[in-house]
């Protein structure tokens, strides 16, 4: 591409004033107030000053004398500029002729002569005139003038007379644009070509001469762009004023929040006032309570000692009245002296007892103190930490966000961790908490709910977690005192798989060894992989065609092998665990082994049975759950001892089912999960297996005493577990599903993590391979296979009902064949791909 070089005219500002701003018989310029530009019906434009005087000398008309237009082209010339004298004699003629008066001076050449008289260029006489036409001749008068440009008659108008003229609105724009000073563009030239317009060249910010420098042949030869210097400007000018109001406006925002935040702190300081006052009250409530503790004391005090010095009134009275009494009977009957002697006796003895009568026995002192300890000193100190100011230096604008998450992908129903990292106006990063943080989440169908689990770490960060379960964008608002952090918002799009965290083997990397429809012997290679487990954060694979365990990590790092006798002939078909022993059976060699991981002591149990394929755990850690070929189920020991030969023959039995394509068990309670491909669709079922449990078998495990056994025949419980329907997850595009949601076919009701969803009714379809009951979450995975590719169904077994399904993404290889999954605590599935010799983790929580 060549430069481009951008041609512009530029107008010299007082050549177009003087040619096109200014009045052709004056030579003034144009302007609002003595020189107001006048458009003439002739197209001219006069100022209002020049049609005043021309006006002055208007010719009246009256076409029912006989005069017209056209006589008054013969008679001499209207101009103000060279010939008002004659253009007022003229004038005096037409007057006369109107009168019918012939008393004219003729000259030589037969026509009338024209006096002038300088008292006539007034408007008074012309004025007196027009009012003697009017008196001899009743016709209406018009007055007629000559444009002085193209000679034109012109009949003013009758009502305003020049005034009624209309403005030159072009003139009046153009008056307009030359005193924009934004339109007086500067032309810079160069200094030694005067006459040379400089350039100015956008590519390398550069002014520069055609002529002097030779800049401009080297950006013709580029990709440059030239446009001249004036423009270059005039575009500088236009950004710098654009960016001038775009910062003004900034300011004003920035002065109308601090202004904002300023009403806002004043509510604030009045609420916490508020909260300052009840928190007072309730300690006043408090120091009441006491008092009134107190005050209940002292009234307990007193009534004591009123009731004791009342029975001591009473004590009192009683004897008084008894000696009264016995004077009163002294009296009245003769006493002897014996007698007399004895009741003086008994005088004496109460006035001995007067003693202690005549003093009270209780006192009114009641002393109040509450200087005896340090207790007001420890109200003080208490009051002294009693309340607090919380206050934080948070600065929303600076302080950041980031997903936990390492994946790029963000896909439906598994959680998403986000952590909001604060600082202050300084960028020093927090270290407390305590902050008002808000979340706001808007789903694709704009629905709006705020996140309640926000966690305060207590050192400046804040975590959280949702779950998104529909397909589209979602909008993060994350906000503290309700400004927006740094980047917020933040959009996410939800998609409907889940992208594998690493895949291990699968491609038999290794040129040295063989390998064959990725099959491998190598490090990094399967060979028919057919069962995998989790164990202190590694995974145990059984390579069944290499006769090896391999051990990974939960990153997808190799760590080594497990090899022993057990693994022989190719022919290992499982792989448990039970405590910390790796128990491996073998179909070939017909035997369970059972290797130490601790100290690798390797012990081998035969077990009687044709062709086993698969072992379950169970939630005995001694008890297992075998299958044979034939798909008979078998619960038997550690040590490969049956006992009970016809579990699945009960099973189908009393749930109706047909053909038991996989299992597992609970580890919590004596629970299985079978899947039936007895149908089209396959189904799981959930099976309490209580009955088996009648017993203490831990005591006839120990003494191998297996005769003692006796199941009851007791009806066991099936339940059938939810299935989900032919779409994945909800959808990937929210137009189809809100098409299947308003057709017309039949709709089925399945719950998920939101609620409940409706969508179309056809089953999936598929078998499943391999079932597992992940502990942590209560939720059990089955991997459902069909003729392309593999899925993993996650059941919520507290509901009872599926919940979503786990699929690879486009862009790598999906899962076909597989035949075992486990979980760990992280929330993550191990899935082995007998098919593709591969092993992939994917997130299922």
């Amino acid at each position: 591409m060549s430069s481009a070089l951008i041609e512009t005219i530029n107008i010299n500002a007082d050549d177009f004033t003087d040619n096109f701003l200014t009045c052709p018989t004056c030579m003034l310029p144009y302007d609002d107030s003595e020189h107001t530009p006048k458009l003439l019906p002739c197209s001219h434009t006069l100022c209002r000053s020049c049609l005043d005087r021309i006006a002055s000398t208007a010719i009246p008309i009256n076409n029912g004398s006989g005069i017209n237009l056209d006589s008054l082209n013969s008679s001499p010339t209207v101009l103000i500029n060279n010939s008002i004298s004659r253009s007022i004699a003229a004038a005096d003629a037409a007057v006369a002729a109107i009168n019918g008066s012939s008393n004219l001076p003729i000259e030589q050449n037969g026509s009338p002569r024209l006096s002038v008289n300088s008292s006539r260029l007034s408007s008074t006489s012309l004025t007196s005139n027009n009012r003697n036409l009017s008196n001899s001749n009743q016709q209406f008068i018009d007055l007629c003038i000559r444009c002085p440009i193209c000679r034109e008659n012109i009949v003013l108008p009758r009502n305003g007379g020049i005034a009624s003229l209309p403005p030159s609105f072009i003139v009046n724009q153009l008056l307009d644009l030359v005193k924009n000073q934004r339109s007086r563009d500067i032309v810079p030239r160069c200094v030694n070509h005067t006459n040379e317009e400089l350039l100015f060249c956008e590519t390398c910010d550069k002014s520069f001469c055609s002529l002097c420098e030779s800049h401009f042949k080297m950006a013709s030869n580029a990709d440059h762009i030239i446009i001249p210097f004036s423009i270059a400007i005039k575009r500088m000018t236009e950004i710098f004023l654009f960016k001038s109001n775009q910062c003004i406006n900034s300011f004003n925002l920035a002065l109308a929040n601090v202004q904002n935040e300023i009403v806002s702190l004043n509510k604030t300081v009045e609420n916490v006032a508020q909260v300052v006052e009840r928190s007072f009250d309730d300690l006043k409530l408090v120091i009441d309570k006491r008092k009134q503790e107190l005050l209940r004391d002292l009234t307990h005090i007193k009534e004591n000692k009123t009731h004791l010095l009342n029975d001591q009134i009473k004590l009192i009275v009683n004897e008084k009245q008894k000696i009264e009494l016995e004077c009163k009977q002294y009296h009245q009957k003769n006493l002897e002296s014996k007698q007399l002697g004895h009741q003086i006796q008994n005088i004496n003895e109460k006035l001995d007892c007067l003693r202690t009568l005549c003093e009270p026995r209780e006192n009114c002192f009641i002393n109040y103190e509450y200087k005896y300890n340090n207790c007001i000193e420890e109200i003080d100190d208490q009051l002294k930490q009693f309340g607090r100011f919380k206050i934080s230096n948070t600065y929303p604008p600076l302080c950041n966000y980031r997903i936990v998450s390492s994946s790029s992908v963000y896909s439906a129903n598994l959680a998403i961790e986000i952590q909001i990292e604060t600082v202050d106006y300084y960028g020093q990063k927090r270290k407390d908490g305590g902050d008002p943080v808000s979340v706001t989440i808007t789903d694709p169908f704009s629905r709006q709910f705020s996140v309640d689990n926000i966690q305060d770490l207590n050192n400046g960060s804040y975590n959280f977690k949702f779950i998104p379960n529909i397909v589209g964008k979602y909008r993060l608002d994350m906000n503290i005192f309700s400004r927006s952090v740094n980047k917020s918002p933040l959009y996410l799009n939800i998609v409907d798989y889940v992208e594998s965290l690493w895949t291990f083997g699968g491609a038999g990397t290794s040129s040295q060894v063989f390998s064959f429809n990725n099959k491998g012997c190598s490090d990094r290679d399967f060979n028919m992989p057919i069962s995998v487990r989790c164990l202190d954060n590694k995974i145990y694979i059984l390579d069944s065609g290499n006769n090896r365990i391999k051990i990974l990590s939960e990153q997808g790092q190799f760590i080594g092998h497990l090899k022993h006798d057990g693994l022989a002939q190719s022919s290992s078909t499982a792989l448990v665990f039970s405590d910390s022993n790796v128990i491996t059976m073998n179909w070939r060699l017909k035997q369970l082994s059972k290797l130490s991981i601790e100290d690798s002591r390797l012990e081998n149990f035969a077990l009687n049975l044709d062709e086993p394929i698969n072992m379950m755990e169970t939630y005995h850690c001694q008890l297992f759950i075998v299958q044979d070929n034939k798909k008979k189920l078998y619960l038997c020991t550690i040590r490969g001892e049956i006992l009970f030969d016809s579990l699945e023959v009960k099973i189908k039995a009393e749930c109706g089912l047909k053909n038991i394509s996989c299992f597992c068990a609970s580890f919590s309670e004596m629970t299985m999960f079978v899947a039936d491909a007895s149908n089209s669709c396959s189904s799981v079922y959930e099976i309490d297996l209580d009955w088996l449990t009648n017993y203490t078998l831990d005591s006839i495990l120990e003494s191998h005493n297996l005769k003692n056994i006796k199941w009851h025949k007791n009806e066991i419980y099936c339940r059938k577990l939810i299935s989900p329907v032919n779409q994945k997850m909800l959808s990937s595009s929210l137009t189809s599903l809100n098409s299947t949601l308003s057709s017309n076919s039949t709709l089925t009701t399945f719950t998920t993590n939101s609620g409940t969803s409706s969508v179309s009714s056809s089953k999936s379809c598929g078998n499943y391979t391999a079932l597992w009951q992940d502990k942590h979450t209560n939720k059990l995975l089955a991997a459902k296979s069909d003729k392309q590719k593999t899925v993993i169904e996650v059941f919520d077994l507290d509901k009872k009902c599926y919940q979503y399904s786990i699929e690879s993404s486009q862009s790598e290889k999906h899962l076909k064949r597989v035949t075992s999954i486990c979980t760990n605590s992280s929330g993550q599935v191990v899935c082995v791909d007998l098919v593709q010799n591969f092993v992939k983790m994917f997130k299922f929580v």
